[in-house]
């Protein structure tokens, strides 16, 4: 009987497979275009930098187009205000007289592109001090995926929940998007302990690894986990990529962020 039950969910799951062949032709509205939003001020020395781009159709895979002559304007909560300059096609650039973004400053971004205003605003909170960093040599285990050193960073997290943050880890100067190195955590779990994370992925004898360190804001925290979520699928029949919140007003896709930014440096030898 189990031997017939097995032959009949084996001829039922190739069907099932088998039907996944089908050609199906999408309607899709493609000729409505949204502007996309990528822009941050942090509190290191600026220029900084505002990306406005359009989205493109569903199913083509082609550069975006830039969002040329837009009117892009960053003022903070002192009274700062500046008129970016667009360098390159769609890429707009804060002028010599912006001062540095400080903590506990509030930036806000106003676009305006044909005839269309588009705004955002965040605060840059602060960001805690790493102690310092370490390594250690690992040979494969369910532990660590493969066989070499692992980076290990060791930080006070101050008390109070609401802390946001995400950590890139630089090695030889190249920063990899890839799931495993898009780290975003916050505070629920380790609210005022001293914590220590080591890096899901190995380096290599005579890497120079460089931690930055960035502090987020709530709806920065969501935004980037969404992106995670979207990077790193669990399965084959998860839903497919829908828009990421946004913290941008007026109907533009993106985000505009506002970050505290820390280094910590360590060479593999």
């Amino acid at each position: 009987m189990k031997k017939n039950s097995l032959y009949i969910f084996l001829i039922v799951m190739a069907a099932v497979f088998s039907s996944c062949q089908e050609v199906i032709s999408y309607d899709l509205d493609e000729s409505t275009k949204q502007l996309v939003i990528d822009g941050m001020v942090t509190d290191q020395p600026g220029p900084y930098t505002v990306k406005l781009s359009l989205t493109g159709p569903y199913l083509k895979n082609a550069p975006t187009n830039r969002a040329t002559g837009a009117m892009v304007i960053i003022r903070d909560n002192t009274g700062n205000t500046d008129t970016l300059a667009e360098q390159l096609p769609g890429e707009y650039k804060t002028t010599a007289s912006f001062p540095k973004g400080e903590i506990g400053r509030t930036y806000e971004l106003y676009v305006n592109y044909q005839n269309k205003v588009y705004t955002a605003s965040g605060e840059i909170l602060p960001i805690s001090n790493v102690d310092s960093l370490s390594y250690k040599y690992h040979e494969e285990s369910i532990l660590y995926p493969e066989n070499g050193y692992y980076v290990t960073m060791y930080a006070q997290e101050p008390a109070g929940k609401g802390n946001n943050y995400r950590f890139k880890f630089i090695v030889n100067g190249f920063f990899s998007n890839r799931a495993d190195r898009f780290i975003v955590v916050n505070d629920d779990f380790v609210d005022g302990n001293y914590i220590t994370f080591t890096t899901p992925f190995p380096v290599a004898l005579g890497d120079s690894v460089v931690l930055e360190s960035q502090s987020f804001t709530k709806p920065a925290y969501d935004y980037y986990l969404a992106l995670l979520f979207q990077m790193n699928p669990n399965g084959f029949f998860d839903a497919p990529p829908a828009n990421l919140p946004s913290n941008i007003k007026g109907g533009a896709l993106g985000y505009f962020n506002t970050v505290a930014i820390k280094y910590n440096g360590i060479k593999i030898k």
